[in-house]
């Protein structure tokens, strides 16, 4: 079992004990608001500019992956297979394969740059919504994204279901 602090640090804990066995800190602690375990050993922390990949039996950060969606930040995590998906603030959601270190891309997933993003957030009175959790279902088929509005004063929510 694993926790994250807002201190930016991951514990590994043992349950039958109740103590934490390792603790692991982040390179990025800024926003730390997810985190999944792929089941076996290694989880992924979502944090403003990055997630962080843990290895439980090394106790290190073992690979980052620059966030998708810039300063927007990582807003969920998950594991699928070989791949870390990503919900990010600006309402995108990207896969990154593990083996081939890189993000699967199509003209809708291309990294927005900092200058974009601060033209749409000025000039456009339309809002992105953040994913703040995703999952897919147990066949791999079908894929659930929920989410809301990330300025704070705004209020909503969204769910989505990809079959």
């Amino acid at each position: 079992m694993s926790t994250l602090g807002l201190e930016g640090t991951v514990k590994f804990w043992d349950i039958t004990q109740v103590r934490a066995v390792a603790t692991v800190n982040l390179p990025e602690i800024n926003e730390l608001v997810c985190l999944a375990d792929n089941g076996e050993s290694v989880v992924a922390v979502g944090s403003q500019s990055k997630v962080s990949l843990v290895d439980q039996r090394t106790q290190k950060v073992e690979f980052t992956i620059d966030s998708h969606d810039g300063n927007w930040g990582v807003r969920s995590v998950g594991f699928f297979h070989d791949m870390v998906t990503i919900g990010g603030g600006a309402g995108r959601l990207a896969f990154y394969d593990l083996r081939n270190k890189a993000f699967l891309t199509d003209e809708a997933n291309k990294i927005v740059s900092e200058d974009q993003e601060e033209r749409v957030f000025i000039k456009t009175p339309q809002y992105s919504n953040a994913i703040y959790t995703h999952a897919f279902d147990t066949s791999g088929t079908r894929l659930f994204v929920g989410g809301g509005p990330l300025m704070n004063g705004f209020s909503g929510c969204y769910a989505s279901l990809w079959c």
